[in-house]
């Protein structure tokens, strides 16, 4: 089969598209966040030729303060996991540590909404904000590396049909992925947070949080 060039480069962004959404899924799974769904765009129709959509737990209902703190958090770990996909993906393909700036411009948004939250929950001074926001890059960086696996995993299905569900998601993770007993554990947990018609309780919220974690190693910062 032979592509035109336009259409080589709408495949790679597609490609690069999914590896990036899929960062997001995981990254958001694994903070204990609910996805409600993950998608990528078969036309090139704007800039943005993907979307995760994820539903969080609301912090203001939380009564401990400390709990609070994680899940803002969890969110700023999900909004920078996507840069760091690709910086990651670019690595392996390209062999440099360099990301090129139109690759991580992608990212604008994302970061822009992070160093609100900064600014708003952690830190006011401008100094001050770019050294906390450096520290949750290279600890979502970390993430998303240990995790390559399952981004990948992800990355396949969402390239092949374009869109994953929650139960989508739940169905890969927890049959194909090599962390399967984990994943099985985890959307358990997942179930009990985002179904408990009574409210959520908060002392399970915390213990899992603590569990997972990638959440309470920067809670000092908060």
């Amino acid at each position: 089969m032979i592509f035109k060039k336009n259409e080589i480069g709408f495949i790679y962004e597609l490609i690069h598209t999914s590896y990036h959404e899929s960062a997001h899924t995981i990254c958001a799974l694994l903070c204990l966040t609910k996805i409600d769904y993950v998608k990528i765009f078969e036309e090139e129709t704007s800039n943005d030729l993907g979307e995760t959509v994820f539903t969080t737990l609301d912090e203001e209902s939380f009564l401990d303060e400390n709990l609070k703190k994680v899940r803002i958090i969890s969110e700023i770990y999900i909004r920078l996991s996507g840069i760091n996909a690709d910086k990651i993906l670019f690595r392996k393909n390209c062999g440099l540590n360099k990301t090129p700036k139109n690759i991580l411009d992608r990212s604008y948004e994302d970061l822009k909404v992070s160093s609100s939250i900064i600014k708003k929950h952690i830190v006011n001074s401008k100094k001050e904000k770019k050294i906390i926001k450096n520290l949750f890059m290279k600890e979502s960086y970390n993430i998303i590396e240990n995790n390559w696996d399952d981004i990948s995993l992800i990355s396949f299905y969402l390239l092949k049909k374009k869109y994953l569900s929650y139960i989508d998601l739940k169905k890969i993770l927890t049959t194909k992925s090599n962390n399967k007993i984990f994943w099985k554990n985890q959307f358990k947990i997942l179930k009990k947070m985002f179904i408990n018609k009574q409210g959520v309780d908060e002392y399970f919220v915390k213990i899992n949080f603590i569990r997972s974690k990638i959440l309470y190693s920067m809670a000092k910062y908060a």
